[in-house]
C-alpha cells in the first residue's frame, strides 16, 4: 500500500541516470501489486485460523482466487497499461516513478485495505485480538495522509506496522491452535 511504485538502484557507471524504455513498467511496479495480493491472502488465512468454517469452504477458496485474478486484470488495465516511468534521484538514491503523478491510490490497494480492516475486525470480535485491525487502520491512514516529511520512505514505516501486526496475529493464532481454542476459551471449530 504505497503511494507510488518505485525501485531504488545505483547510477550507471558513467554517473548518468539510466534510460527507461518507453511504456515498460518498472520491475517493482508488479512487485508492489503482488505484495498487496499477499496481504489479502494473509488476511483470509487469518479468517480460517480464527475458526470461521465458511472461510474453509471450497466456494470461498474459488471466490477468493477469482477476486484476486479479477483485481489483477483490472489493475493492469487501470494502472499498468500505458504506464510511463521516469528515473529520478531523491536523497542520493535513484528511483523510478510514474511520469504522471497518480490521481489517487490504486483500486487494488483500496480493496486490499478494506479486506484487511474487515478481517481484522472479525478476528478481533471472534478471538479478542485487535492488532490486525489496528495495523490495517494505521497503514490505511498513514498512506492516505500527506505527512510533512520530504521522503516517501515514511510509507515503509506504515508498511512495517502492518506486516508486524500480520505476523503478531499469526503468532497469536499459532499459540491458540496449540492450546485448542479459537474464541475466548471455546474449542476450535465453527464460530457461534
Amino acid at each position: 500500500m504505497t503511494r507510488s511504485p518505485s525501485i531504488t538502484s545505483r547510477r550507471s557507471l558513467d554517473g548518468t541516470l539510466p534510460r527507461v524504455p518507453h511504456g515498460e513498467p518498472s520491475p517493482d511496479t508488479t512487485a508492489t501489486y503482488r505484495e498487496e495480493r499477499r496481504h489479502a491472502w494473509r488476511a483470509l488465512h487469518a479468517l480460517r485460523r480464527a475458526g470461521f468454517g465458511w472461510a474453509q469452504a471450497a466456494w470461498f477458496q474459488v471466490a477468493s482466487i477469482g477476486a484476486a485474478v479479477a483485481l489483477t486484470i483490472l489493475e493492469f488495465f487501470l494502472e499498468l497499461r500505458g504506464l510511463e516511468i521516469v528515473a529520478r534521484e531523491e536523497f542520493g538514491a535513484l528511483s523510478y516513478t510514474n511520469a504522471e503523478p497518480p490521481s489517487g491510490p490504486p483500486l487494488m490497494v483500496l480493496i486490499v485495505a478494506a479486506v484487511l480492516i474487515i478481517v481484522g475486525a472479525m478476528v478481533w470480535k471472534c478471538q479478542g485480538w485487535p492488532w490486525l485491525f489496528v495495523g490495517a487502520v494505521v497503514m490505511t491512514i498513514g498512506s492516505a495522509i500527506q505527512l510533512p516529511v520530504e521522503s516517501n520512505a515514511i510509507t515503509n514505516a506504515f508498511e512495517l506496522a502492518l506486516l508486524t501486526s500480520i505476523m503478531a496475529t499469526k503468532a497469536f493464532q499459532d499459540r491458540r491452535s496449540v492450546s485448542g481454542t479459537a474464541r475466548h476459551g471455546e474449542p476450535v471449530g465453527e464460530p457461534a
